[in-house]
């Protein structure tokens, strides 16, 4: 059995700009370290060229159960051209059992608004307890949407923000 979900973040921002963050691999370490202090994060682009941007991120956190840690790694493809991306999670080791995938969009409202739609789809092929454990997941995500969102909007605010130049002295003045 899956269970599916579906977020929507609003933002005033350009879609361009979401198309080069979501092209940025530090956008996305900085995103996955933001949902928890011992998470670490790496990421990288691949191909940043080509009308395709690819991220991958790789994350190790504490492992739910057991101690130690677990790792997954997340791939995000990005279409330029269409402002459409898949994406996949995979959780190493629970490869068989574990399916995270899904699509985001990109919507331009306006010239100086976007909005980015996430739809996916888990999947946990665990008898008897699987069904319950996705749907926990999929709150969760749906819950880590609003911090997400907020993370996004203060990232492109510092990333867009023009860049102020310290005033120069005039000639002459003192020097300390």
């Amino acid at each position: 059995m899956a269970t599916g979900f579906h977020t929507c973040a609003r933002y005033d921002h350009p879609v361009a700009a979401l198309v080069e963050l979501l092209g940025d691999p530090r956008y996305h370490e900085a995103l996955v370290e933001s949902g928890g202090a011992r998470r670490r994060a790496h990421a990288r682009r691949l191909d940043p060229a080509a009308h395709l941007l690819r991220v991958v991120v790789d994350v190790w956190e504490p492992a739910l159960h057991g101690g130690g840690e677990s790792r997954r790694t997340m791939s995000f493809e990005l279409d330029r051209g269409t402002l459409r991306a898949a994406w996949s999670q995979r959780i190493h080791g629970f490869e068989r059992r574990v399916r995270a995938e899904g699509t985001t969009e990109l919507i331009a409202l306006s010239p100086t608004a976007c909005e980015l739609h996430t739809r996916g789809r888990i999947e946990l092929n665990i008898p008897m307890i699987g069904a319950t454990l996705e749907r926990r997941l999929r709150s969760q995500l749906e819950a880590d949407s609003a911090r997400e969102r907020d993370f996004t909007r203060a990232w492109l605010e510092r990333a867009l923000a023009p860049k102020v130049k310290p005033a120069a002295k005039p000639a002459g003045s003192p020097s300390r």
